[in-house]
């Protein structure tokens, strides 16, 4: 049976409500002051959107009570909506980046860059008081989807600061009697956000595909894990040690196998489990849910 809404889950609607603000008020003045980087703006919102709701809903099944259909969990489904979330973005960029060469080539676009500008002003302080909202209200407990929303609202606060940039500089052209020159902001902009953004979802599909591959972890976390266990290792003279480590959205799976001196040694169960205990303790201060194994052999062939 699925659990009552969570704090994650209030937040994740809150910005998916204010993403459908955003994209409706994008599409539209793109569409009435006839500007592509505005219109991507709000596609990029509208995107936001359905993405945010999309991970509500998974954020929401991976809680559902134990099921003995997913003995190991359901934690997969997080990194699998991560991708969904950034494939979707890569194809908007890649889109708005072929749109905006052809409108380069064709000659620019004219356009209200006043009215522009005021938009994008406007939008840009909104979008920084709703990451602002999000990051005020992220406990350490919460998911990556949580993160993954945060991230979105600041990259469209730096879309946004760049939109009233470049609206800025058209209008001081036009001023300055080059009004040909205007012409190409704003699809040159449209080219340029979109070709800096897609690096932001290539980084997203390659850290979340490694999950949805089962590849090990890497980084602080393996290397702070790897540290307390030698120091078990020393502590309690064992032989080696094999650890096995992997993350999936918000569970990190871990089995260490503890190595024995030789057949000989005999631990009891309490000491066996004061080690775990132990191990837990030194790396239990993580914000995740954790997938907890530790064996003990004398026999290195059960560890490999």
């Amino acid at each position: 049976m699925a659990r009552p809404f969570t704090e994650e889950d209030r937040l994740i609607a809150c910005s998916a409500l204010m993403a459908l603000l955003f994209a409706v008020a994008g599409i539209g003045i793109g569409w009435w002051l006839g500007s592509s980087i505005i219109v991507f703006d709000g596609l990029y919102s509208l995107i936001s959107l359905g993405l945010s709701l999309l991970s509500l809903v998974a954020g929401r099944y991976v809680r559902v009570d134990d099921d003995p259909k997913f003995p190991f969990g359901r934690s997969i489904v997080q990194p699998i909506t991560l991708v969904f979330k950034y494939l979707a973005i890569f194809l908007l960029c890649t889109l708005s980046i072929v749109a905006g060469v052809q409108t380069l080539l064709a000659g620019g676009r004219e356009l209200n860059y006043l009215h522009a500008l005021v938009y994008a002003g406007v939008v840009s302080l909104l979008c920084l008081g709703a990451w602002r909202f999000l990051v005020a209200r992220t406990r350490p407990q919460h998911s990556a989807l949580l993160l993954a929303e945060q991230h979105e609202w600041w990259v469209d606060t730096g879309l946004s600061l760049m939109l009233a940039l470049g609206f800025g500089l058209a209008l001081a052209l036009v001023w300055l009697g080059q009004p040909t020159l205007a012409r190409y902001v704003d699809p040159l902009m449209l080219v340029v956000a979109a070709t800096y953004f897609l690096r932001i979802p290539l980084a997203g599909l390659l850290s979340s595909g490694r999950e949805v591959l089962g590849l090990e972890v890497v980084g602080a976390l393996e290397q702070e894990v790897r540290a307390e266990v030698e120091a078990i290792v020393q502590a309690w003279g064992f032989r080696k040690y094999f650890l096995r480590l992997q993350k999936v959205g918000s569970t990190v799976y871990l089995e260490v196998d503890f190595v024995v001196q030789d057949a000989s040694s005999r631990l009891t169960i309490a000491e066996q489990d004061r080690i775990r205990a132990e191990l837990l303790a030194r790396i239990g201060h993580h914000p995740y849910q954790w997938w907890y194994t530790v064996a003990f052999t004398a026999d290195e062939q059960w560890a490999r």
